[in-house]
């Protein structure tokens, strides 16, 4: 029998668990993130060898795959950890150890010992066919449950952490309107999306009550320091959708005089430069003529993100935002008797409650389709008949 499944098993199981002690210490000590880079990118690198020979030799043990589906659950996100945690440090923190967990499970004797020996794995070749075809239809099934999970856990995830201005479900994606009322004063709460299909925009516009006052969204860029790629066209085009109505123009200008539009956003000029390396970073991503393969390459070449970055990125990108649109809110809710808030359903959760907080009452969320999942599908399948 050939040593090649016991060392193969050793040496990945080995890397596993000094990558999960590298990623728990690269959390707690900054200068070991480019070391946390360079062992997750040899994990990423060496995840689909070790299926194949999972596949391939019969002789492997059936949990060399965990490791591999872990990976997958970090690389993907690791949701919904961070919908529940809200915090980068806790999070990375729960992945460590929940690695460290799983190595130590690996090497646990169920049988044998470690590292194996020959004696520790089943008698037989190495190779045999209805083996591999057996293994083969079952990764095929873990796979469609792991997508799925994933799937389940990013809905869960958006619906918690927007306070439920965005759900998915099986059909696809939308998004909520609350009217928040005062005395004779109404703001309209209406979740965005930055793609969606245009007769989602078309409900959406539809929703604004004539003479109202609509405080747009959209960060301006007047010295260009996102580059002259950064837009959501190029992605939703592939997925057969069109950019938010008003992306690049002034926001509203389809309300043809039915309503008044004033710009409540900020100049990328107020950003700190963390922040703008890693949204020009995402508009590359965005710009790509492979986006899934441009992120992966992301993720295994730049640096990781750090807390401080993380926290400078969600102070301009959130927090100063939300704060500058409350300021315009709180300058003319005094004059004004419907204020239409059509903004990120990521800023609605913090901006809804400061509006209750200011005396106001939301309503339950009424929702509007602005994804299918069908039309979405049917883009895809002729992008790849194309290629």
């Amino acid at each position: 029998m050939s040593a090649l499944p016991r060392h193969l098993f050793n040496a990945f199981v080995v890397l596993f668990a000094v990558d999960g002690l590298v990623q728990l210490a690269a959390v707690l000590v900054e200068p070991l993130l480019a070391l946390g880079m360079l062992t997750r990118g040899l994990m990423l690198l060496s995840a689909p060898l070790v299926l194949l020979s999972w596949v391939v030799l019969a002789r492997l043990p059936w949990r060399m795959v965990l490791p591999v589906a872990f990976v997958a659950w970090q690389t993907g996100g690791m949701m919904p950890l961070p919908a529940v945690l809200l915090d980068l440090t806790w999070t990375g923190v729960v992945g460590g150890l929940a690695q460290l967990a799983l190595a130590a499970l690996l090497v646990m004797p169920w049988p044998g010992h470690f590292p194996l020996k020959d004696g520790d794995l089943r008698a037989g070749g190495d190779v045999r066919l209805g083996f591999s075809a057996a293994r083969a239809a079952i990764l095929g099934l873990l796979l469609v449950g792991g997508v799925a999970l994933q799937v389940w856990s990013m809905a869960w995830s958006l619906d918690h952490v927007t306070d439920g201005y965005v759900r998915v479900d099986g059909t696809g994606l939308e998004t909520g309107h609350r009217a928040c009322r005062k005395d004779d004063t109404t703001i309209h709460l209406v979740g965005a999306i930055h793609i969606g299909e245009s007769s989602g925009y078309d409900d959406l516009l539809s929703t604004v009550p004539d003479g109202a006052l609509l405080l747009a969204e959209g960060v301006s860029d007047e010295d260009g320091k996102l580059g002259k790629g950064f837009g959501y066209g190029k992605i939703a085009e592939r997925l057969g959708l069109v950019p938010q109505r008003g992306e690049g123009d002034e926001a509203g200008s389809e309300g043809q005089g039915r309503f008044r539009v004033r710009r409540a956003d900020v100049d990328v000029n107020t950003f700190d430069e963390q922040t703008l390396k890693l949204l020009r970073d995402v508009g590359a991503i965005l710009g790509a003529s492979d986006p899934v393969a441009a992120y992966l390459e992301s993720v295994t070449q730049s640096a990781a993100v750090t807390e401080e970055t993380l926290e400078a990125v969600m102070g301009d990108v959130l927090t100063k935002r939300n704060a500058y649109l409350l300021s315009v809110i709180d300058e003319v809710v005094a004059e004004e008797t419907e204020i239409v808030v059509p903004w990120g359903a990521m800023h609605l959760r913090e901006v809804g409650r400061a509006v209750e907080d200011r005396g106001f009452t939301c309503g339950e969320p009424r929702y509007v389709r602005m994804i299918t999942w069908a039309t979405v599908r049917t883009a895809l399948a002729k992008g790849a008949q194309r290629e």
